[in-house]
């Protein structure tokens, strides 16, 4: 196994914080005052330039950085409404993954992700996935578009 290069130390810091809830809160919160229609305006992008394929059957969509999901959240609503009255082998599926998140009075890591926000989709998988950024949890191949604040591939 090769060896994981570690975190730079503002993201060390960052993921061992006391005050992870908090931070992430902010910047989540942030995020969403900052640019309220980033989502729409993103997704919209990625139907004009052809980046979103007409076939969405089994259809991978990941965001490794998610941060909180609220973003990706969106984009499966908005998804859901594209493929409104379609039917699937394997529906469309987007992926919010993170690291951060806080350690309980154990020392466990519990993750930042709100469960509770997780959108109500018909033909659309919504899932929240613990990982980081740099270290493949799926499997090659599997994955449509990897899209990250950066851009998307």
């Amino acid at each position: 196994m090769a060896d994981i290069p570690k975190r730079p130390e503002f993201a060390r810091r960052y993921a061992d914080a006391d005050n992870d809830d908090v931070a992430n809160a902010r910047w989540s919160e942030h995020e969403a005052m900052r640019d309220p229609e980033f989502a729409r305006r993103f997704f919209s992008l990625l139907e004009s330039s052809g980046l979103l394929p007409e076939d969405l059957d089994g259809f991978v969509f990941l965001s490794p950085s998610a941060n909180k999901g609220h973003k990706e959240a969106i984009v499966a609503e908005l998804l859901d409404q594209k493929v409104a009255g379609k039917i699937f082998k394997k529906p469309p599926h987007v992926i919010a993954a993170d690291f951060f998140g806080s350690k309980d009075e154990r020392g466990v890591l519990r993750l930042g992700f709100e469960p509770d926000k997780k959108p109500a989709l018909k033909r659309v998988r919504f899932s929240y996935l613990g990982a980081d950024a740099r270290v493949p949890v799926i499997a090659p191949g599997t994955i449509d578009i990897i899209w990250d604040r950066l851009g998307a591939l």
